[in-house]
């Protein structure tokens, strides 16, 4: 039975990641105000962002439930 069987929905919101179909944006320009926007001051990469989503399928994560994870470099002001 899947951990979160009859749960609400968990979501991971992310900044930019510099993936491979990302790269089709070939304006450097958007790349490095996308990078300034976050707090960390460079985009998300790939790796970093799969790590959060795979956190909701793991069986210790089967009390979380109707969640959201910013993936984003850090808060806001």
């Amino acid at each position: 039975r899947p951990p979160h069987s009859g749960a609400a929905d968990d979501k991971v919101s992310a900044v930019p990641a510099k993936t491979e179909m990302g790269s089709v944006v070939q304006f450097a320009c958007f790349w490095a105000v996308a990078g300034k926007e976050a707090p960390v001051g460079r985009v998300g990469q790939p790796e970093v962002i799969a790590g959060r989503v795979s956190f909701f399928v793991r069986a210790d994560a089967s009390f979380v439930s109707g969640q959201v994870i910013y993936v984003a470099g850090g808060p806001r002001d």
